[in-house]
């Protein structure tokens, strides 16, 4: 699941950083910004969905594959 989150984060980086390179290495810094908030905002609703590994005995990842 976390390897979804990546590639999306790496999409919307691509296209960001397309999309701004109007504005130069500033574009570029603030697309890299934005695709890291997406990605950071995406892993936590994953996380937060799973149960704790303390709870059920299986971690997060292994919940998710």
């Amino acid at each position: 699941m976390l390897l979804r989150v990546t590639l999306l984060g790496t999409a919307v980086q691509l296209a960001l950083a397309y999309s701004l390179t109007g504005l130069g290495l500033p574009g570029v810094c603030v697309a890299l910004a934005l695709a890291v908030a997406v990605q950071c905002a995406l892993a936590g609703v994953l996380f937060r969905r799973a149960p704790a590994q303390e709870e059920t005995g299986v971690s997060p990842a292994r919940a998710a594959g």
